[in-house]
């Protein structure tokens, strides 16, 4: 990976791209709250859609599973792809 420096006004001290795409972008919390977000997103959704074609019970059931398995996918894509330095 190449390092570039930025400096956004004359004299300011250079930062590398590195540095400001790990802690901007692929900041962990961020991360874990936008993959909790979409999660609850397709928790309410599910929740909403399936008793239109499933029994209430077997509808309430997979949208949880849904539910889990969205947050522990995006933990794990998050745990592997971006591992701790």
């Amino acid at each position: 990976m190449g390092l570039a420096i930025v400096c956004l006004k004359p004299g300011c001290p250079p930062f590398l791209i590195k540095d400001i795409y790990q802690y901007v972008f692929m900041n962990s919390v961020v991360l874990d709250v936008s993959v909790a977000a979409a999660s609850l997103v397709v928790l309410i959704i599910a929740v909403f859609a399936l008793p239109m074609v499933l029994p209430a019970g077997y509808a309430t059931l997979l949208a949880l599973i849904l539910f889990i398995a969205c947050m522990s996918g995006g933990g794990y894509f998050i745990s592997n792809t971006y591992k701790a330095q």
